[in-house]
């Protein structure tokens, strides 16, 4: 692995030091042009401006947002609220939300099946994922996963699930459309972050405890575990970019003073461009559809009591894939940030530091 020398280019930097993105001014929304981001404290998704960061008016969908994922089409994102154990659809082109679809557990991470009116939504505390039909709105039987599922990616194809298993060290593929899993595949210590490669063949799974990516040879139900990937960081969110390169970030465990992004390419850590220095702990990504630019979200330092905190209470860090984590006491409440990465050099476009946590991102798909 190449030494790290992380380099932040900013262009645009702004603190909304009160009440974070709920002071946005801009109230339309602009499909194609915004993500969304769930925050701590705010009851609802946040438009941001992809181009410049431009905070718009919270849509208040949810009492407490604790994730946001995109449908696999169209101009729709599903968000998880905690208070009712519920997702509610919001088309943001109209801002209107539609009905909740009870999950009967706390939707932690979720994602929308490509090509499929799917979408699995992870219950951690009830170890299972919840699928349910995004046409009727209605939730079917839970699959029994691991211990402690805490991040969930679907292929592109649409033709699997596949489930980070924190407690069991594992992962557990799915079948999309029949809903039933497969043998689980052993992964390393502590899985908390996972991605499928761009041609549904390969899947990255990062263990927060042991530093490393686990690439895993799928086909169908069944998996093939290669060796580990050393990372020198706790990785913490990923997602996958084009062919077989996947974008890592977590904290950095050699010196544990920053958190970095890093590309992996055919199973090594890219040695250029340098790896970015991130203004604080990783905790949700998402990729632009033109793959040129990629955000993250997550907790700006002081890092580790938050973390402490979601081991504590049983909700461990994210995903791409997307995952939401809990609330600490105001004495040790961290300050959030969204940050836009240009791939190619893998540098800095803008960030955003906000007053609390951002928890989750998603780009509508169209």
């Amino acid at each position: 692995m190449a030494a790290v020398v992380g380099v932040i280019v900013v262009v645009v930097v702004v603190v909304w030091a009160v009440g974070g993105f709920g002071g946005g001014s801009s109230g339309g929304q602009r499909p194609g042009r915004d993500a969304y981001v769930t925050e701590v404290g705010v009851p609802g998704i946040i438009p941001v401006g992809l181009t410049d960061g431009t905070i718009g008016k919270p849509l208040a969908v949810a009492d407490e947002a604790l994730v946001v994922a995109s449908a696999s089409a169209g101009s729709v994102v599903y968000v998880g609220d905690g208070s009712t154990s519920s997702v509610v659809p919001v088309d943001v082109s109209s801002r209107r939300p539609g009905t909740p679809v009870a999950v009967g557990g706390v939707p932690i991470a979720m994602v929308a099946v490509p090509k499929s009116p799917w979408v699995y939504v992870v219950n951690e505390s009830g170890n299972s994922v919840i699928p349910f039909d995004a046409t009727s709105g209605k939730a079917v039987t839970s699959v029994a996963v691991g211990h402690l599922p805490t991040a969930v990616a679907a292929s592109p194809d649409g033709r699997m699930v596949y489930v980070a298993n924190d407690g069991s060290d594992s992962v557990t593929p799915i079948d999309a459309s029949t809903r039933s899993a497969g043998a689980a595949i052993p992964v390393g210590v502590a899985p908390d972050a996972i991605a499928v490669s761009s041609d549904s063949r390969s899947v990255f799974v990062g263990n927060e405890n042991s530093d490393s990516l686990t690439p895993i040879s799928v086909s169908g139900t069944s998996g093939r575990p290669g060796t580990e990937i050393p990372l020198g960081m706790a990785p913490t969110a990923m997602a996958s970019g084009s062919g077989s390169t996947v974008y890592v970030g977590g904290v950095a465990t050699r010196t544990n003073a920053h958190s970095e992004l890093v590309a992996v390419t055919d199973g090594r850590v890219d040695s250029a461009p340098s790896p970015l220095v991130l203004p604080g702990e990783p905790v949700s990504m998402a990729l632009t559809s033109s793959a040129g630019v990629l955000l993250v979200v997550g907790i700006e330092p002081p890092a580790a009591p938050a973390r402490s905190a979601q081991k504590a209470s049983g909700k461990a860090g994210h995903t791409t894939t997307t995952t939401a984590p809990q609330a600490t006491s105001s004495s040790h409440q961290p300050r959030g940030y969204v940050a836009a990465v240009s791939l190619g050099t893998l540098s800095t476009k803008w960030v955003k530091i906000v007053a609390n946590e951002v928890t989750a991102v998603a780009i509508p798909a169209g």
